[in-house]
């Protein structure tokens, strides 16, 4: 087993390495007091286990923990070591494996790692299913199963990548956590992106989607599957549009930052369903005619 320690307090680096140490006899055991300098090797030693500190100059733990999980075929799990109890609470609300308060046991230690080693440990069956789905709830089917968003914000926030694909952190604050200072705004959107990487990786839907940080952007990839979204747009009759939108787009989300493309989808919509229409009178088909003017109807009457 590798694993990684990174505090920028060597004293507490090394008594938390070799307590991991001794509990681990024959675990490769890295140590690093720098946080660039343990991102710049991530790559190269693909740890199992990362153990490290919250409160770090230069670049906190959750900065690091979400470049590294940028890093292609990253497969690591993590357990944030910190001295104050609040830090430590959010931590284990966020994130997977575990949270340590400093100095931490011989015996706390001995569980986190039997945590680890259980969830290495645990499988689903794997099915051949793969889904996003973009109207009404958003939806993410994986092979291992059907993405639970631990928060309504991390779900917008896939949502919003999805959209956007390519968007800069101080965009995302603003669209996403406006009434935040940038410094808590960022804080939230690393612990999201944590968080959504986690949850992708559960249903291992991460061989699909993933999410990148290039040129100061953060951009959504996906490879081998379409969103009912994209389907929409590409329709080759109207007809076709029509079945995707049962629901609205995301509409389990009310931010600003969406109306353009509910809008786009909504107007995409009606000129479908009118081309329905005079295709069904053409037809001679005027119930089902009929059937698509009360569509029409309805989506008027609720944007009055």
């Amino acid at each position: 087993m590798k694993i990684m320690v990174v505090d920028d307090e060597l004293p507490a680096l090394n008594e938390l390495a070799n307590r991991i140490q001794s509990l681990i006899p024959d675990g490769e055991i890295h140590r690093f007091l720098l946080p660039r300098e343990a991102l710049e090797q991530f790559a190269e030693l693909s740890p199992d286990l990362v153990f490290l500190d919250i409160e770090m100059p230069g670049m906190k733990g959750l900065e690091l923990v979400e470049r590294m999980q940028s890093v292609s075929g990253n497969d690591a799990e993590y357990v944030f070591v910190t001295a104050y109890k609040h830090y430590a609470l959010d931590a284990f609300d966020l994130f997977a494996v575990d949270y340590l308060l400093k100095p931490a046991t011989t015996e706390r230690l001995q569980k986190t790692i039997n945590r680890f080693k259980k969830i290495a440990r645990s499988s689903e069956s794997e099915t051949n299913t793969v889904s996003i789905c973009m109207f009404g709830n958003i939806e993410v089917i994986g092979p291992h199963g059907t993405i639970t968003w631990k928060t309504k914000k991390i779900a917008e926030l896939f949502a919003y990548l999805l959209l956007q694909r390519s968007v800069s952190l101080d965009s995302i604050i603003e669209d996403l956590f406006p009434e935040s200072t940038r410094e808590r705004g960022a804080w939230y959107v690393h612990t999201c992106l944590y968080q959504l990487r986690k949850s992708l990786k559960n249903v291992q839907m991460d061989r699909h989607v993933t999410i990148a940080y290039r040129n100061q952007k953060y951009e959504l990839i996906i490879n081998g599957v379409e969103t009912d979204y994209e389907r929409f747009l590409c329709a080759e009759s109207p007809e076709e549009r029509i079945q995707f939108y049962q629901k609205g787009l995301c509409e389990e989300f009310d931010g600003y930052w969406l109306i353009p493309y509910q809008r786009t989808v909504t107007d995409l919509y009606i000129i479908s369903l009118r081309r329905a229409i005079q295709s069904a009178r053409q037809q001679g088909e005027e119930e089902l005619a009929h059937f698509y003017q009360k569509k029409i109807a309805q989506i008027e009457e609720e944007d009055v």
